[in-house]
This record gives structure tokens, sequence and C-alpha cells, in this order.
């Protein structure tokens, strides 16, 4: 797919017409559960909050609870991503000896 990819890359970058359609399409739409019985803010909440925790902890473990580090690639402040954490029960702390 690499291959493919930059033979069919116009100038220096890769783009979604170099990738097979199956990759440059993405999640499929509904590949998330979806119960009726919540109420739709509390759903999206639920959800948003999921990928920010998944998120976070990745951020967190690839650069080992380096918050400035961490910050900057996700092109947030510290301090914004210091409260997104707190709120999401995530410290940075814990990453430091992975």
């Amino acid at each position: 797919v690499i291959e493919r990819a930059v033979l069919l890359a116009r100038g220096k970058e890769i783009t979604l017409q170099s990738l097979p359609e199956t990759l440059a399409e993405g999640p499929e739409v509904g590949s998330v559960e979806i119960d009726i019985r919540i109420p739709y803010k509390q759903l999206v909440q639920q959800h948003t909050d999921a990928i920010g925790r998944q998120y976070l902890e990745k951020l967190f473990k690839q650069y080992k609870g380096n918050v400035s580090q961490a910050a900057e690639q996700a092109g947030v402040e510290r301090e914004t991503l210091h409260r997104m954490a707190k709120r999401l029960s995530i410290d940075p702390r814990t990453f430091r000896s992975e």
C-alpha cells in the first residue's frame, strides 16, 4: 500500500487520492453502538469523553507524560490539556514510567 501510494502521489505528499478506496473512506458510519434510550446530549457526551480519553492516553503514552510536548502535538495550550485530563480523570504522571 505504501509503495502504491508513493507511486501515485503527485508531488511530495501522499493524499487520499493516493490511497486505495477502502483506506481513504475512513471508519464506517454507524460503527458506534447507539442506545436510543439515552438522551441525545448524554449519548454524545459519553462518546466524546470516550474518544477524548483514548486520545489523551495515547498522546501521554507517546510523550511519556510530558504535558508540554503532548499539548504541542495536540495543538492546544498546556493548561487546556491539563483541564481535559482532569475532567477525564487522567493523570499524565502515570505515563512517565512507560
